[in-house]
């Protein structure tokens, strides 16, 4: 099989502690998960989508590939944070031509950042022509930034065929995975370890995004900073405590109030999200992201909305090969898998 077959199709997601990677193979019966696999890069290696310490980034990305083996070298990945601005805007009602031809002019009035230092797409979201109006998705990343992810992958000899937005990447699974009612407004809210994306959806469409620069790296923080910790030491702590491992009430009693603040800043950017479309009623919360599975995050955030809060499973509908998948390595991941996945089924083409 080709290393370039287009049966296959391979997700990268370039986190600020960690890379993860799913490939899909599509089959007549579904998409099978051929490969997935993480390697854990130094802290701030990556800080804001922002390669810092490109060496140790490109040595564990090569250590990954190689490891993994991927059928195939198109690579389809993200970028949130400050690295990437996503607005929906009003416009007057015009042909998509038309739009290709004035973006440029029609996004200047609404980004905050040189239209030089960007690289700009777009989609339709609505049109409403009673009211000579459309809703138009604006999606601004910054090239410096592509062109990192370009250089690392290139040096590698993979070609970076697609970049995403995390959080499109998580509607994309979502989507895939779980059906949704008419008219219902679902939050999804992926929680990494710097920076957490929170999505309005509703009847396949993105009603609003926003990143906030908080994730689970924040317990972390306050661990190391209450209890003396270093950061390895912290995160082993939070890992064991997160999986039912019985510690001291001091512990539990710090990793608590760093849980009660990262859930009371997901809280405020979702009623601030919820208000600024005139929206009160939230039918489904969906969490994913290596965070979520944070000790008593998932309870606090439930406890907050008064509602059930869901996990995302990112495998739930796909089948395994099992000849070089491991089913352990996909239990362990689970959530924290939901970018990757989310980018393998963007396939490229």
């Amino acid at each position: 099989m080709s290393l370039f077959s287009s049966a296959y199709s391979l997700g990268l997601d370039i986190g600020s502690s960690a890379l993860k990677l799913v490939e899909l193979k599509e089959t007549k019966g579904g998409y099978v998960v051929t490969r997935c696999d993480f390697q854990e890069i130094p802290p701030d290696s990556i800080v804001d989508g922002q390669i810092i310490n490109y060496q140790s980034v490109s040595a564990a990305l090569e250590e990954l590939l190689k490891r993994a083996k991927p059928h195939t070298k198109r690579v389809t990945t993200s970028i949130a944070g400050t690295s990437v601005i996503v607005k929906t805007v009003n416009l007057p009602m015009m042909t998509q031509d038309e739009l290709e031809q004035s973006i440029t002019w029609e996004a200047e009035q609404y980004l905050t950042v040189d239209i030089n230092e960007v690289n700009l797409d777009f989609q339709i979201l609505e049109t409403r022509p009673e009211e000579n109006q459309m809703s138009v998705l604006l999606v601004a990343a910054k090239k410096d930034i592509i062109n990192d992810y370009v250089s690392v992958l290139s040096e590698l000899k993979y070609q970076l065929v697609v970049m995403d937005v995390d959080c499109f990447a998580v509607q994309n699974i979502f989507e895939f995975n779980y059906p949704t009612e008419p008219g219902e407004m679902v939050v999804l809210v992926n929680i990494g370890s710097h920076i957490t994306n929170v999505e309005l959806y509703r009847e396949g469409k993105p009603v609003i995004t926003r990143d906030i620069s908080i994730g689970g790296n924040s317990i972390t923080d306050e661990m190391q900073k209450v209890l003396g910790f270093s950061y390895e030491e912290a995160e082993e702590v939070k890992k064991k405590v997160s999986e039912g491992e019985e510690t001291s009430d001091q512990i539990l009693g710090v990793m608590k109030a760093g849980v009660d603040n990262l859930v009371g800043e997901i809280q405020r950017t979702v009623d601030f999200l919820m208000g600024s479309v005139g929206e009160s009623d939230i039918a489904r919360i969906v969490i994913s992201g290596g965070a979520s599975k944070t000790y008593g995050l998932r309870e606090e955030l439930s406890n907050a909305y008064g509602k059930e809060v869901e996990v995302l499973d990112p495998f739930k509908s796909f089948q395994l090969d099992t000849k070089v998948v491991d089913p352990a390595l996909i239990n362990f991941l689970g959530s924290a898998a939901t970018v990757a996945a989310g980018l393998a089924l963007r396939r490229g083409e």
